[in-house]
């Protein structure tokens, strides 16, 4: 737990250059598990918005067009298989 700088015993950086430290640590300092949670939901969502633009705009799709979208929903539901492996640990 991060403590108020003017309790946390070393020297602080005041500014800008201050808060882009501060802000480094805190991401640093973050536990992994929140990190895959992020990048599941990234995947989740990029997995339901090319399907979503399979679903409606499929029928109006060249064939090399309709084929990378499809190989792109494959993927992204591939990936969400490994990520969710991932959070199963």
């Amino acid at each position: 737990m991060m403590m108020p700088p003017s309790q946390s015993g070393g020297k602080h950086a005041g500014g800008f250059a201050g808060s882009i430290a501060d802000g480094w640590k805190v991401m640093h300092d973050t536990p992994h598990d929140v990190m895959v949670d992020l990048i599941m939901v990234q995947v989740i969502s990029l997995l339901i918005g090319s399907f979503a633009l399979l679903a409606t705009q499929g029928y109006k799709m060249t064939s090399g067009a309709l084929t990378w979208t499809v190989g792109i929903v494959m993927f992204f539901f591939m990936l969400s298989g490994v990520v969710y492996k991932r959070l199963s640990y």
